[in-house]
């Protein structure tokens, strides 16, 4: 492939990005890593043909040299387009190798932390369980599940997984959660008047404190 077919491929991934489709966006992303179009190419707009060091560097720079794409965005369209071993190869060659500078010679790469929890499962398991990632890649089992056979994430328990929930109730929810959880002795010491009523409040506030601190300490 030419300078100039590398510009029409250039030209036709910038287009699937802005337009969001997805269905275009698969085609155009294995075409761009394929032919490592951001390294030469050249449009009928452009006087001379461009280069760039990295895809970052063609994604995030101005045109005509590149797209002016925030990486970020991006990285999450492919993400949700691709399969994961289009992804990781995309997140190859975004990502910047654990304890490089992000801003090295002024190209800008992903952290290999950053990204969503499946970018940064799959970098993980490619990099350091490349058993279990053939094994995502042929739809064997998922991401998830690999990271827990491999160790990097724990199985959630049945608390977690109530946890997790509890943020997401209803009033009426609530209610009959401190009715089940509390004894029937409890709550008719109280009856139905305000001492219940802030009793209810205050354990709910209690729950959901503690929900948020055990998701915070899980993220």
């Amino acid at each position: 492939m030419d300078t100039i077919d590398r510009g029409r491929l250039v030209l036709s991934f910038q287009r699937s990005i802005r337009d969001n489709n997805l269905n275009e966006v698969v085609a155009m992303v294995r075409g761009l890593l394929t032919e490592r179009a951001w390294e030469c190419f050249m449009t009928p707009r452009m006087p001379r043909p461009e280069r760039n060091a990295s895809l970052g560097e063609f994604l995030t720079h101005p045109p005509y040299r590149g797209c002016g794409f925030d990486l970020d965005n991006v990285d999450a369209l492919v993400r949700r387009a691709c399969d994961p071993e289009l992804y990781a190869l995309w997140r190859k060659e975004v990502t910047a190798k654990v304890g490089t500078n992000q801003h090295h010679d002024n190209i800008m790469t992903l952290r290999a932390e950053q990204g969503t929890s499946l970018a940064y499962t799959l970098d993980r398991l490619r990099r350091d369980r490349p058993d279990l990632f053939k094994r995502v890649v042929a739809k064997e089992m998922s991401a998830n599940a690999a990271a827990i056979e491999a160790g990097f994430r724990h199985k959630p328990t049945p608390l977690d997984q109530i946890l997790r929930l509890l943020p997401k109730l209803s009033a009426d929810e609530w209610e009959k959660l401190l009715k089940f959880t509390w004894s029937s002795q409890h709550l008719e010491r109280g009856g139905c008047g305000g001492h219940s009523e802030a009793a209810f409040g205050s354990v709910r506030a209690r729950c959901l404190a503690l929900a948020r601190s055990a998701l915070g300490g899980a993220a």
